[in-house]
């Protein structure tokens, strides 16, 4: 059924290009006719050569004024009155050709000469609308293949990256590495991968094209359905097999970068073959940036309280940490964007810098505290004190959900950094942990967390007032 679909619209294109090469398109008007799926269908063949439909010509009177994708939906009489010379109509609608042929007529417009039927193809009017759209996505994911291959090269090798800030870091410490030993020579990222164009200039991969969701679920498609051999996908957690990898990749005793090492990049690449990121130094400009964001030199902390992988620890808590580390002398400082979210913490300023400038601010400032989350693998290669906080291993193990806790997803293994404390709690769940704890019990467990977070913090001399 599938290749039958796949023969049929092979049969579009032609007669489309057809039609397209016996017309200036440039002088030509086209309307389009039929079922929102089927227009959509010479749409996207359209697009392939920048040309557009005027509109969508539609009796439905519920439907006119509206839009279909970027293109407006119009009453026939609307949109052919008076008389266009230049007009032409696609009509793909087997079944309402006869009515809608007789319509044209009256407007006073000539089979072949200002309108033509589509052929009849029925095996997409008829089946499944999960397999028309599948078999849609991947011709538009065919397009976006053929669209890379013209910007970067024909000879270019394509890698789907998708995922959290953490997934472009690892991707960037063996990239490279990986298309060197599969003698890959030109390459671009293509994807929708969070912090993916700045965390892979930090290894100086500039070839990365930014994709919509949408963009990277067609062109996987492409790539799942005809298993195109020049495109590697980069996540394969749940995107490339319905299988859920999780029951293999997270058993004991392998870790997060075993397993990511294994599934992406079939063990051809080990720890020894990461590349390290390059950032900014620590220049004069960046040091009157910190001390205009009130960074006092090795006396503050930074802190990232939000992870997607972790229930967020409560506001409150997050008060009563900071409080006591102003008490012991330091300066502290929340990771936010406020161009986008709101800073909820109470006298606790905001501040915000790019990746590349991430370790130059981290060394200045001295301290860094989080969730376990993207961004500490990217700092896990700062010089500087941190303390990063993980669930505990649930017991029995659950492989049906992301495992965050330190023996497995600790950073150690990426880390050389000797003042690295990693701290396990069972006042912090996962995100897929439906555990429910006892309010007065969770109430000491982060009682005893917040303690056993400020224990690490020695007393310093503050310059504040």
């Amino acid at each position: 059924m599938i290749v039958r679909a796949i023969e049929n619209i092979d049969k579009l294109n032609r007669q489309l290009k057809k039609i397209l090469k016996s017309h200036d398109v440039n002088k030509t008007t086209f309307f389009a006719m039929g079922s929102d799926y089927n227009v959509r269908l010479m749409m996207d063949y359209f697009d392939q050569y920048s040309t557009k439909f005027e509109a969508k010509l539609d009796n439905n009177k519920k439907l006119q004024g509206n839009m279909l994708a970027n293109i407006p939906i119009m009453s026939p009489e609307k949109a052919l009155i008076p008389f266009k010379p230049n007009a032409f109509v696609l009509i793909f609608s087997p079944r309402y050709y006869a009515q809608m042929k007789t319509q044209l007529e009256g407007l006073g417009y000539m089979e072949n000469e200002n309108f033509v039927s589509i052929q009849d193809f029925r095996v997409l009017e008829d089946k499944s609308s999960l397999v028309k759209r599948s078999i849609w996505k991947v011709r538009r994911g065919e397009r976006i293949y053929y669209s890379l291959k013209k910007k970067y090269g024909f000879d270019v090798h394509i890698f789907i990256a998708r995922g959290g800030t953490g997934d472009s870091y690892l991707n960037g410490l063996f990239l490279d590495s990986y298309a060197k030993k599969k003698k890959i020579e030109n390459y671009v990222v293509a994807g929708d991968a969070r912090g993916l164009l700045p965390v892979l200039a930090l290894f100086g991969i500039n070839n990365v094209k930014i994709l919509s969701t949408k963009e990277v679920e067609e062109l996987q498609q492409y790539y799942m359905f005809f298993y195109v051999e020049d495109i590697t996908h980069l996540f394969p957690w749940k995107h490339t097999l319905y299988l859920n990898r999780c029951r293999a990749k997270m058993r004991s005793p392998f870790t997060f970068i075993e397993t990511y090492i294994y599934y992406t990049y079939c063990n051809m690449v080990s720890l020894e073959d990461a590349a390290k990121p390059v950032f900014a130094r620590l220049s004069n400009e960046i040091i009157e940036r910190c001390k205009k964001k009130g960074i006092e030199k090795q006396k503050t902390v930074i802190a990232a309280p939000f992870a997607n992988t972790v229930n967020y620890l409560p506001i409150w808590f997050w008060n009563r940490v900071f409080s006591g580390l102003r008490e012991r002398g330091y300066k502290v400082l929340v990771n936010i964007d406020e161009t986008r979210d709101i800073n909820p913490f109470m006298d606790t300023e905001s501040i915000f810098f790019d990746y590349k400038e991430l370790e130059a601010v981290l060394k200045y400032a001295g301290f860094f505290l989080a969730l376990r989350s993207g961004l500490c693998e990217i700092t896990s290669s700062v010089d500087c004190s941190q303390v990063i906080l993980y669930p505990e291993r649930q017991e029995p193990l659950n492989l049906d959900i992301h495992r965050v806790d330190v023996e497995f997803s600790g950073l150690k293994e990426l880390s050389r950094n000797r003042k690295l404390v990693e701290i396990s709690s069972k006042a912090i769940l996962g995100k897929d942990n439906l555990e429910t704890v006892d309010d007065y019990d969770l109430f000491h467990k982060y009682d005893s967390l917040i303690s056993r977070i400020l224990e690490n913090y020695p007393v310093v001399n503050s310059t504040e007032c």
